[in-house]
């Protein structure tokens, strides 16, 4: 859904705040070959996107994976696809 919102407030949505990735667990994809280990802060991530995958769309419609290079998002980007096409 988009909407100009340029000259007048013609919309506008709550903020909604999701606590997940501390206390999510992992729900690693069958695809994910054994020997591919995941750190901590990689899980965390991962939990993060399952979580919110779950909630969409009625709580989540979007989220941004973001932190300093090198720290694996494409690993935790294609783990997280993996297993949403595991879901179906």
């Amino acid at each position: 859904l988009i909407k100009s919102n340029i000259d007048a407030l013609d919309h506008l949505e709550s903020p909604v705040r999701h606590h997940a990735g501390t206390g999510a667990a992992l729900e690693r994809p069958r695809a994910l070959r054994p020997e591919v280990s995941l750190l901590p802060h990689q899980v965390s991530g991962v939990a993060r996107l399952q979580h919110l995958f779950k909630a969409s769309p009625e709580h989540c419609r979007g989220v941004l994976l973001a932190d300093d290079m090198g720290l694996g998002k494409t690993l935790q980007l294609l783990t997280f696809i993996t297993w949403a096409f595991e879901c179906d």
